[in-house]
């Protein structure tokens, strides 16, 4: 599975619905994954946001995800 999310959601709807709706997919998503997130171990951030047409269009990643960076131990570099 993709190490990213891609998220739509329609203008007209009201900001508290639309922050609804982008924590469920979100949440939806880390839990799909294999192997497992260690969210908040994995570092999960907004990489773009544009709005297209109608629709404010998120695209959120996951970083920290592979064997060579960082392990339970480790924090993030400094800066992110």
């Amino acid at each position: 599975m993709t190490n990213s999310k891609t998220i739509a959601i329609p203008k007209n709807r009201a900001l508290s619905e639309q922050i609804s709706e982008v924590k469920k997919q979100l949440q939806e998503w880390l839990r799909l994954l294999e192997p497992p997130s260690k969210y908040p171990k994995d570092g999960l951030r907004l990489k773009r946001y544009e709005t297209v047409g109608r629709k404010h269009v998120f695209e959120y990643e996951l970083y920290y995800r592979n064997a060579a960076s960082a392990t339970d131990d480790e924090s993030p570099p400094e800066g992110d």
